[in-house]
């Protein structure tokens, strides 16, 4: 077992995750986390979701873990400071303030950062975004006064809030770039099905719209969304939601490896043997997804920093088949409980199992015959047995799934059962 100092840059999920896995594992030596906000290290998905929805309650950082936590398990967290620079031939870490602290191991965990326009007005009063809990608090206050709020992006973060705006009764507007929601996150039909639910729920979403600009009045404030094409969409409150950059200049500052993120091996290890790279800013090669690939969730940060924490405990050497675990993701958009797991791939089949006129059902995405996705709505039952069947690899064929008679819950319970035991 490792002793020496190990030292965690970033804060967030992946960070207390591991330095949780690593004492339960028995590690003894000095394990020092590194992250620039005030706050103790606290969740992040709450902050577009549940948060915004209550009238009466504003935002708070719900911690990831208690104050004791840090105490008892003796991991010193260094909050707020910044690390600006990793001296690699020292093995140190550079704080802004000048200090240095040294590591045996590095693991770098600084997550993501939310992607910016580059257009004119951008900086107006009333343009927010959504990355931590002053953002959300911030969005939460301004809603309580937008009678016009306009959402630039259809992505999970951009519809959740539209979701909550439409919630409290305002007219919401979303500038999409793609023909349908969602596009890069789910299968064409459930992208399709989403499409149609939105316009239902009057929402009211313009695809294939790029923006030009953001109005800006005499006080500074947003007033409207220009369109490239002259079209001007009047808002009081802006949301940019148009995805995010990967945190990764000190490794690009280092010479590590980066590629949209900081490019890892199966077990996590970046270019240098001494340093490894979690969760959403680590670009890994995925069994599920089918080439490297970078994935923003707290699942993959857990999976991540349990993994690494296993390879460190046992000496560093590595495991035979590195990181695997099945990934999944979710996102709460009002009344509408999407739940994915395992990544589709851009030729895969679809089935659906369920009553998409009711709102629940799953669609099944089968890529030459394997079932590498599950997508469900209002379905827990059916994206906690697909879990279960894509992490136990024993997977059923596209006929059982096309049959309404299979019952996929039983199905999933006696495979797993079977693969435990083998």
């Amino acid at each position: 077992m490792l002793q020496d100092d190990i030292v965690v840059v970033g804060a967030g999920q992946a960070a207390v995750h591991f330095a949780d896995s690593m004492r339960k594992l028995g590690f003894d030596g000095r394990l020092t986390i590194i992250g620039d906000e005030t706050d103790l290290p606290y969740q992040r998905p709450p902050l577009s979701k549940e948060s915004l929805k209550s009238l009466d309650e504003a935002p708070s950082a719900l911690p990831l873990r208690g104050p004791s936590f840090f105490e008892q398990k003796r991991v010193i967290l260094r909050t707020p400071h910044r690390a600006v620079r990793i001296a690699r031939d020292r093995h140190d870490v550079e704080l802004e303030s000048g200090e240095m602290i040294p590591y045996a191991k590095l693991v770098i965990a600084t997550g993501v950062r939310n992607r910016r326009l580059g257009v004119a007005g951008e900086d107006a009063v009333g343009v927010h975004s959504i990355r931590t809990v002053d953002d959300s608090r911030a969005v939460w206050a301004h809603l309580s006064t937008a009678r016009r709020p306009v959402v630039i992006g259809a992505g999970f973060i951009g519809l959740e809030f539209a979701a909550a705006a439409a919630h409290r009764g305002l007219p919401v507007t979303v500038i999409a770039s793609s023909q349908a929601p969602m596009r890069r996150s789910l299968t064409p039909h459930m992208s399709q099905w989403f499409r149609t639910e939105l316009a239902r729920r009057g929402i009211s979403v313009l695809y294939g719209q790029q923006v030009h600009s953001i109005s800006v009045d005499a006080r500074g404030n947003a007033s409207g969304v220009r369109l490239l094409s002259g079209e001007v969409i009047e808002a009081d409150l802006v949301l940019v939601a148009v995805g995010v950059h990967a945190n990764d200049e000190l490794a690009v500052s280092s010479g590590l490896q980066v590629d949209d993120g900081i490019v890892v091996d199966s077990d996590l290890v970046t270019s240098d043997p001494d340093i490894y790279a979690l969760g959403d800013c680590a670009r890994y090669p995925s069994r599920h997804a089918r080439r490297f690939a970078r994935l923003e969730s707290v699942q993959n940060a857990s999976g991540h920093a349990e993994h690494l924490a296993a390879v460190l405990a046992g000496g560093g050497e590595g495991t035979p088949d590195g990181y695997s675990e099945v990934p999944w993701f979710w996102s709460h958009q009002g009344d509408l409980k999407l739940n994915i797991v395992g990544i589709p791939g851009p030729e895969s089949v679809t089935i659906v199992r369920g009553d998409e006129r009711d709102g629940s059902f799953s669609v099944f995405a089968f890529t030459e015959g394997e079932l590498v996705c599950v997508e469900s709505v209002n379905a827990t039952g059916d994206h906690m047995a697909a879990r279960r069947i894509l992490t136990a690899r024993r997977l059923p064929s596209m006929q059982q799934i096309a049959d309404p008679e299979f019952d996929l819950k039983a199905f999933s319970k006696s495979e797993s059962r079977v693969a435990e035991n083998h």
